[in-house]
């Protein structure tokens, strides 16, 4: 038995949908048996991460044709000195709220978070500060930087980076906290903000996309239950524009949920790639014949499909996403037997 969670949409997701009943009748062949098809079309679709991003607005943002995802805060009319401090906390779930997986933890690591620290104001004696910025996860510290500016006495419009290397994908927390160590300054506007790309380096994570309740057709069931179905063929193509390779899965759950099998297991390159990011899609065509097993399924009238990628480890390089990325795909099942009277008058 393999146990499969329900899981969201992400940037990229397949469905899995079957319509439209064809029926094919050949000629009764030199046997007496005359062969029988029907055509289950899947669902074709482009899944973008441009639609990923406007449907988590609370987590995703653009700067030309990089995604981010971040928070800020904003801090006014504060004068600073010696010991004088001012911070911010900020987190959330991303993106284990909205990817779901067959482990309690995702692996893979974003390969930077930018603490960021805009300062506007009047400095009048000069003015020494001190931030730091630390990454925690439940509850535990995984990163921090410290960085000192020092300002001599003017007019300021300034930014400030502090850079975390290499942390954890899951639910976290980043404190932004500064500390004045000497002289004297006239805050207009602080910004306490945090962003991370998408760039990640991947670590070997399997997700779950979604879930698919499919009803069966009265007709394939009747074959099914009469032992007249001899294959079940999975076909169509995946077009591929995210720079990363996976290993597309569609996994058959039984009405009861209490078993399952692997109809399609398919290797999907990546997309060409220049300087790191995706540049042209790859074309994968799928013609395979599903495990027999997923023939019992068939005799009743409802099938679950679960739709996982397997994303292997990297070779430890960040890979970058784009907003245009995509994945499309075009798939259908086909059933076919034959039919011969010694069976139908059993």
């Amino acid at each position: 038995e393999v146990y499969m969670k329900k899981g969201r949409v992400v940037g990229f997701a397949l469905l899995v949908l079957l319509a439209g009943c064809n029926l094919r009748v050949e000629e009764w062949n030199e046997h007496k048996v005359l062969p029988i098809g029907m055509a289950l079309p899947l669902d074709t679709d482009t899944l973008t991460l441009q639609e990923f991003i406007e449907k988590n607005p609370e987590y995703l943002s653009t700067s030309g044709d990089s995604i981010f995802y971040g928070e800020d805060t904003v801090i006014t009319n504060r004068f600073l000195a010696i010991d004088s401090t001012v911070f911010a906390t900020f987190g959330h779930g991303l993106p284990e709220e909205i990817l779901d997986t067959l482990r309690t933890v995702f692996n893979s690591e974003v390969c930077l978070v930018k603490g960021r620290v805009r300062f506007k104001g009047e400095v009048l004696t000069p003015f020494n500060i001190v931030f730091l910025a630390t990454f925690s996860r439940g509850g535990s510290e995984v990163r921090a930087d410290t960085t000192t500016i020092s300002l001599n006495p003017g007019t300021y419009d300034t930014l400030i980076i502090l850079n975390l290397n290499n942390v954890p994908i899951g639910s976290f927390s980043i404190t932004i906290r500064g500390r004045g160590t000497l002289g004297t300054a006239r805050v207009d506007t602080m910004e306490l903000s945090y962003q991370i790309p998408f760039s990640v380096n991947l670590r070997g994570d399997t997700v779950v996309l979604k879930e698919i309740v499919t009803k069966i057709d009265s007709s394939i069931i009747d074959w099914a239950n009469k032992e007249l179905i001899d294959t079940i063929l999975v076909g169509g193509n995946v077009w591929n524009r995210i720079p990363l390779g996976l290993n597309l899965q569609v996994w058959a759950l039984n009405k009861a949920k209490n078993d399952s099998v692997m109809v399609l297991g398919q290797n999907i390159p990546a997309a060409i790639l220049s300087g790191g990011m995706a540049a042209q899609e790859s074309n994968t065509q799928i013609s395979v014949v599903a495990d027999r097993r997923l023939l019992g399924f068939l005799k009743q009238d409802t099938v679950y499909f679960h739709i996982t990628t397997y994303i292997p480890a990297g070779s430890g390089e960040c890979i970058t996403f784009r907003s245009q990325d995509y994945l499309r795909y075009s798939l259908f099942l086909r059933v076919k037997g034959n039919l011969d009277f010694e069976k139908l008058s059993e």
